[in-house]
């Protein structure tokens, strides 16, 4: 996925000066400003960290070079990690280590391109390799589970936190998914997978004496989703766009009227975007 991450740890901006010019050209004085700081990036282990964008232009390549000068370190958010070094000269023995976050650090990186000032930063976040795993997003569950719901052609999906079960709605409205809890373990399968016989409850016991309290009455009550029909079409990260968002419709072209589109926190490709 591509994400923005959050700085928790910097420094001061640094300026460096230099004299310009002399014999026969005006002399002067020209100033530059570089920063280190560090970037949390997930709440879970990663592979690595791709490329980085910052104000929306490419910072590090794909072959991990800076293009402006400075230094990038990255951490993958094990459990063993140690403090980077330059976090642990400014901050001692108290320097954390963040370990269980994935996060980067870049430590003299020159702000002239950027208006002097720490850039818009979006990072290329490498989780595992393959598809999805829908036990992954499963992970905060305690308790036992069982998973039969493949998640095709979906190469990242940023989850924010939060309730699992509004994971799961989100990931329901493009992948269905059907839970069941009413055996021994969280079961979740795909909802065309899942048919289970319906549990009939006893006709309600109805006394029609007068004054009797247990006459035929009571209150129902439905909540809908607030659209109706299918939806005509998604919003994605398209994976082919560096993760730019793009949209695919179920017909191919816009519908008159106001239309019902899904916001998908996925990335996919547009080919696998049309299938879905």
């Amino acid at each position: 996925m591509r994400a923005a991450g959050s700085i928790i740890w910097s420094t001061e901006l640094i300026e460096s000066s230099e004299k310009v010019g002399g014999k026969g050209r005006p002399s002067g004085t020209t100033y530059s400003y570089s920063s280190s700081f560090a970037v949390v990036l997930s709440s879970r282990p990663i592979t690595a960290v791709g490329r980085v964008w910052a104000d929306g232009k490419l910072l590090r390549g794909e072959a991990g070079d800076l293009k402006v000068a400075g230094e990038f370190r990255q951490y993958l958010g094990h459990g063993d990690q140690l403090p980077d070094p330059l976090i642990a000269s400014a901050e001692g023995a108290q320097a954390p280590a963040f370990r269980g976050l994935a996060y980067c650090v870049f430590e003299g990186l020159q702000l002239a391109e950027f208006g002097n000032r720490i850039p818009a930063l979006t990072f290329e976040i490498i989780g595992d390799a393959g598809e999805v795993q829908l036990t992954d997003v499963l992970a905060p569950h305690a308790g036992p589970i069982s998973v039969s719901r493949a998640l095709e052609g979906l190469a990242g999906f940023s989850d924010e936190g939060g309730a699992l079960a509004a994971s799961l709605a989100s990931l329901s409205r493009v992948y269905p998914l059907a839970c069941d809890v009413s055996g021994s373990e969280l079961s979740v399968v795909a909802s065309d997978q899942h048919a289970p016989i319906p549990i009939m409850l006893p006709d309600a016991v109805i006394d029609v004496n007068e004054g009797s309290f247990g006459g035929q009455a009571g209150v129902s009550s439905r909540r809908g989703t607030g659209h109706n029909g299918a939806p005509a079409g998604m919003r994605y990260y398209d994976v082919d766009r560096d993760f730019q968002i793009g949209l695919q419709r179920a017909g191919g072209q816009a519908r008159s009227g106001r239309e019902y589109v899904i916001d998908f926190p996925g990335a996919l490709t547009a080919d696998n975007a049309k299938t879905l």
